[in-house]
């Protein structure tokens, strides 16, 4: 997850045809983002979030007088990313990490230390194969390897939870969640 504070009138664009296996959500937080992806062009406002595959060239541009602040999530094809994390670290903007369904929370925080969100790490695309028992396990399994860390946040290390996910699938994260203490809620 990257922050970006993007200039009035800024442009920049990427050749992303090696990338295609990584997938990108842009989330606009403030400000007016034009994103072209190949030839087609969508204006985002703020609260807008548009996902889509690096298979294409892409180009950022800022219409706006004011400069525009947007948070980049790269999706790195469901390859593990802990053993590349020491690679990742000391980027700028880097605001947190997205680990695959498995791979171990308390070895990821030893690696990056306290500082950055580490997210996970539960298989969206699974979620619809499994039974709530199930995912709760899963969930409850998540939570104790992070602990009292605050800067842990459950979730699925895929942005594709299948629209056929029964409703009390989903509900056993939020309901994990508030048995483990981490909402006011």
């Amino acid at each position: 997850v990257v922050e970006v504070e993007f200039p009035a009138g800024g442009h920049v664009g990427v050749d992303n045809h090696r990338m295609e296996a990584t997938a990108q959500q842009v989330w606009v937080l403030d400000g007016t983002l034009d994103l072209t992806l190949g030839q087609e062009t969508t204006r985002l406002e703020a609260g807008d979030c548009l996902a889509m595959r690096l298979d294409r060239p892409i180009a950022f541009h800022n219409p706006g007088a004011a400069p525009c602040r947007y948070a980049v999530i790269l999706h790195h094809g469901g390859c593990p990313l802990l053993p590349h994390l020491r690679d990742f670290m000391g980027h700028p903007n880097v605001v947190g990490y997205v680990l695959d369904a498995g791979e171990d929370l308390g070895a990821a925080r030893r690696v990056l230390g306290a500082g950055p969100l580490l997210l996970g790490n539960l298989g969206g695309p699974d979620l619809a194969e499994l039974r709530p028992a199930e995912i709760r396990v899963l969930c409850d399994q998540a939570l104790a390897q992070c602990g009292p860390d605050q800067q842990f946040v459950l979730a699925t290390c895929c942005a594709d939870i299948p629209l056929d996910t029964p409703p009390e699938c989903i509900e056993v994260l939020t309901d994990a969640v508030c048995r483990a203490g981490r909402t006011t809620a």
